[in-house]
């Protein structure tokens, strides 16, 4: 296990795991008197009087978890009025920049009627599009009654006027999840429109085969004396085939790994597979594979290419993680062939012996009075 000190905001999932971090320390004043996002904290209250004593409590917070602020970057003493959010200078101890907030008083009388979202509630989505700009509005159902909570709207220049609609469609939903990026990670959205947008943003649903699928189970070897791949493959009929296959090339033992992968399926393919389902033991082989890990040398990124291409070939293919002693036959035959020194001429005869040859419940003789 690894713990960073400093938060690596390089990395793909950085975002997620700080939502998930400010999320967890600060349960006990989420809603209540503050609000925590990716890109900033917010600690707001409604009597001036109550401020300090806000404060405070984040401050406690902050300390008790050794997490660290960077003034410059902090505002204090901000008010909110009707008109607008600004800086009090009287009141502020951080250099805050100054916040101008311009509302077009055409739109007061609909912003009267927005209202803040209820934790844990579904928030409804609704997109639409014109020639010149796309909007949408969320809202919240209650006692029958919708009531909008944000509303965003984007003018349209240029290509984007000639977009068809559909695509505007798309470009709505994409700038309203950037502009409301809190709310779509605490809240269950979903998004109403006339289109068919679900079917050409989600995934297509994989059909349900009623053919059973093949298995196959992969392993690779490398040891001092050479490298190989065991591959087991089983048909539908339950028919097992076994291969031992010998490197006459050095590779490490994620290259291995991989080169069973790759043969595995070549050889499920050749065999008449439709469906697959392959079993491997290496963790990050299988997470490479689906992408929750990314490849960094290049003979992994060529592999990956090669397993994508092969894929493609399938009806259906899965791959999953399974347990080192749940893969013997493929471990077993991946050391044996990394074993064989020479393996063009030789003829291995693998035979069963039921009894053995000298009784193994041998008595002891005594000689002499002494065993």
């Amino acid at each position: 296990m690894f713990c960073f000190v400093a938060m690596p905001f390089g990395l793909k999932n950085a975002g997620a795991t700080y939502q998930r971090l400010v999320d967890k320390i600060f349960r006990h004043q989420l809603g209540r008197n503050m609000e925590v996002y990716v890109d900033g904290m917010l600690v707001k209250v409604k009597e001036a009087h109550n401020h300090a004593e806000d404060l405070e409590e984040t401050f406690a917070v902050l300390r008790k978890y050794r997490l660290k602020l960077n003034i410059g970057k902090c505002a204090f003493g901000v008010r909110r009025t009707f008109s607008g959010i600004y800086g009090d200078p009287t009141r502020e101890n951080g250099r805050a920049q100054s916040i101008h907030l311009i509302i077009n008083r055409k739109g007061l009388a609909f912003f009267k009627t927005l209202r803040k979202a209820i934790p844990r509630e579904t928030l409804y989505l609704y997109i639409s599009s014109t020639s010149q700009a796309v909007s949408s509005v969320s809202s919240t159902k209650e006692d029958g009654t919708q009531t909008p909570i944000y509303y965003v709207s984007k003018l349209l220049n240029g290509a984007k006027c000639r977009y068809p609609s559909l695509e505007k469609m798309a470009l709505a939903l994409v700038i309203t999840a950037r502009k409301l990026l809190p709310y779509f990670l605490s809240y269950l959205v979903g998004v109403v429109t006339i289109t068919h947008l679900k079917q050409v943003l989600g995934k297509p649903e994989e059909e349900v085969s009623k053919e059973r699928p093949w298995l196959l189970h992969v392993d690779g070897s490398s040891t001092t004396q050479g490298s190989g791949a065991g591959v087991v493959i089983t048909s539908p009929q339950e028919e097992d085939m076994e291969f031992a296959i010998k490197f006459d090339f050095k590779a490490s033992n994620n290259e291995t790994e991989y080169e069973a992968l790759v043969l595995g399926m070549r050889m499920a393919l050749d065999a008449g597979a439709l469906h697959l389902i392959a079993y491997c033991d290496s963790q990050m082989i299988v997470k490479q594979v689906s992408g929750e890990y990314e490849a960094n040398e290049e003979s992994m990124i060529q592999y990956l290419q090669q397993i994508e291409e092969l894929k493609t070939k399938f009806k259906s293919f899965q791959l999953q993680q399974i347990q080192r002693e749940e893969n013997v036959k493929a471990d077993s035959l991946s050391k044996l062939a990394s074993a064989l020194e020479d393996c063009k001429t030789r003829r291995i005869i693998v035979q069963h012996l039921l009894y053995p040859r000298v009784p193994l419940n041998i008595q002891a003789t005594t000689f002499g009075g002494r065993p």
